[in-house]
């Protein structure tokens, strides 16, 4: 059988309620190990023993992103190679390796080459993402998809918590942000599966359907049903089996003669395939250069606004340590993330993709424009305007990852089959140079306003 129609008749229930939970906690910790970049950078610039000038404050959270850059090339590879699941293994461990090095740096530079472990571990998400979407029945996928996405906001909420907790101690803010990959490779190392699709591409057939029976199991498939898959899959299996005994009789009676001129004829085969291949890929150059950049400004503006998040508190730029106010104040933007998660996953079947990104994304811009011009980081807030720049960064977070959220399923719906995993790839990468541009503007926002009106406009244009 196909694995859209064995999944059909696994149906959708506690087997994938558990694979959401484990799946999601590597997104978890991908938001832990993220959103720790802000509070890591301010607690740097008042650690005077660890000697990290304003240069390796950025540098630290530069190097996180161009890891991930690293990553995000190798990932596919890996997942199509050796498996969703030893791929996602590998990358969680990564974090948690990287992650408790970081914590144990002795040096800057040792801290920097940690964190970009770190951001190469990070990378991984898109295996985890691919085994979970490929055992969800193809009527149920997208609105599961969307609850997988809701465990990065809880893990930005929760190191803000933790931080909350240990104060501006980041040694021990980094050890225990470790601790949440390093358990969650535990518990996948024992419990993910791998994806059924992977098992039956690479002929692994007779583990596909083991694995397919216990997931009917486990969803309470009854007792008739599960005989038919076990059946229908058997037949499948000898059919197959009789497919490749013939298919090897016929190899073996094929001619010297035929074998030579079929050699000789595939150099001009893979000419075409690849002469094919590259004009159907230019045909869509124009939508890839426009994703491209919108993937850009989208992690661009996003990362920026996180970064903004800790430095735009008034505490922040008169103490060294943040007060309880501060920490709320972070952990309420990081919360504020959830409500747009969830309107942009209703927005998208209401009015459609292009119309949703166009939303998310002109509302950032104007939330842009107007931190612009009531910002001032030379100057103390007042208590109502504070709350009220407060409100206007809550809206922006909310609105920056409603786009987020939106232009990764558009561009994943976007290209042809054939080259889609390399429209996506090559599109998504030029998010992290987004992301590594955003420690920078955040001095140039602050530096003249005109610099954060820019960027204010340039995500109200290209909307």
């Amino acid at each position: 059988m196909e694995p859209d129609a064995v999944l059909e008749r696994v149906g959708s229930g506690r087997f994938q309620q558990r694979l959401l939970v484990l799946t999601g906690l590597t997104l978890f910790s991908d938001g832990v190990e993220l959103m720790v970049m802000p509070l890591l950078q301010h607690a740097l610039e008042f650690d005077e023993t660890f000697g990290a000038g304003a240069a390796y404050q950025t540098a630290v959270t530069v190097a996180v992103f161009a890891g991930m850059l690293l990553g995000a090339l190798a990932v596919g590879l890996l997942a199509d190679r050796y498996g969703r699941r030893a791929a996602t293994l590998a990358y969680t461990a990564t974090i948690a390796g990287f992650g408790l090095a970081s914590a144990l740096a002795p040096t800057p530079a040792i801290l920097i080459l940690a964190r970009a472990g770190v951001g190469f571990g990070v990378a991984g998400t898109p295996a985890a993402l691919t085994l979970y979407a490929e055992w969800l029945p193809a009527a149920d996928r997208g609105r599961r998809l969307v609850s997988f996405m809701y465990f990065f906001s809880l893990g930005a909420l929760f190191v803000t918590l933790l931080a909350w907790a240990v104060r501006e101690r980041w040694r021990a803010l980094l050890l225990l942000a470790a601790l949440v990959p390093a358990m969650t490779y535990g518990l996948c190392w024992f419990y993910l599966p791998e994806s059924l699709r992977f098992l039956v591409q690479t002929g692994q057939t007779s583990r596909a359907r083991q694995l397919s029976c216990r997931a009917a199991r486990i969803n309470a498939i009854p007792e008739a049903d599960q005989q038919d898959l076990q059946t229908a899959q058997l037949v499948t299996a000898r059919a197959e089996n009789h497919a490749k005994r013939q298919a090897t009789r016929d190899a073996s009676n094929s001619s010297g003669a035929s074998a030579v001129e079929s050699l000789a004829h595939a150099p001009a085969v893979v000419s075409r395939s690849l002469t094919s291949w590259w004009h159907d890929f230019w045909a869509d150059w124009p939508l890839f250069s426009l994703l491209a950049t919108e993937f850009l400004l989208m992690a661009t503006v996003y990362y920026f606004l996180v970064l903004l998040t800790t430095v735009v508190q008034p505490e922040t730029r008169r103490a060294a340590k943040f007060s309880d106010a501060t920490y709320f104040n972070v952990a309420m933007a990081n919360l504020a993330e959830l409500p747009g998660l969830y309107a942009a996953s209703w927005l998208l079947d209401l009015v459609g993709r292009r119309a949703t990104i166009f939303l998310f994304f002109a509302v950032t811009g104007w939330c842009l424009l107007i931190l612009s011009y009531g910002l001032d980081a030379k100057a103390d807030c007042q208590a109502a305007g504070c709350r009220w720049l407060a409100a206007t960064l809550w809206m922006a977070r909310a609105a920056a990852l409603g786009f987020n959220q939106s232009l990764w399923i558009f561009t994943t719906e976007a290209f042809a089959t054939k080259h889609r995993a390399l429209g996506l790839g090559l599109a998504s990468s030029a998010a992290r140079v987004g992301g590594a541009l955003s420690p920078f503007l955040i001095d140039a926002y602050f530096r003249r306003s005109v610099a954060g009106r820019g960027l204010a406009a340039t995500c109200r244009l290209t909307s």
